[in-house]
């Protein structure tokens, strides 16, 4: 049986769950503008380090959706992080065919995209269930 203060807890921590989720996503974001607009010929190596840090901040997240039955969304959050790891190396200035680098820049938008929407469906859900045993008085 849930009790009310189980499902506080549990808000609360969907609740963190969104909001670094998307700053996460926000540092994606500068990470992935650095490397790919940026005219120098680095390797870019503290971005593509942040990049894997987020990717593992979005691996530990989907986990942990597989773990607390939302095998669905953890599922296919898994699998756009895979794919955002093989088209990594793509991004940047390098040896890749031009037509590999739009992919590889419009799949990592896409993965990005992605975590946005799912940021957003857990604050949503954070703020919109209430825990049971709560009424509103009317009066």
């Amino acid at each position: 049986m849930t009790t009310s203060g189980d499902r506080r807890e549990l808000r609360s921590t969907v609740r963190r769950d969104a909001m670094v989720t998307l700053l996460v996503v926000g540092l994606a974001l500068a990470a992935l503008d650095d490397i790919t607009t940026d005219k120098s010929t680095g390797n870019f190596l503290p971005e593509r380090i942040l990049l894997a840090v987020c990717a593992v901040w979005f691996a530990f997240l989907a986990w942990h959706l597989i773990r607390a039955g939302q095998r669905g969304l953890g599922g296919a959050s898994l699998g756009v992080v895979a794919l955002g790891a093989v088209v990594q190396p793509g991004l940047g200035p390098g040896l890749a065919p031009l037509w590999l680098k739009y992919v590889a820049y419009f799949a990592t938008v896409g993965v990005l995209g992605w975590f946005v929407l799912l940021g957003g469906l857990l604050a949503w859900r954070a703020w919109r269930v209430k825990p049971r045993g709560f009424e509103e008085r009317t009066s």
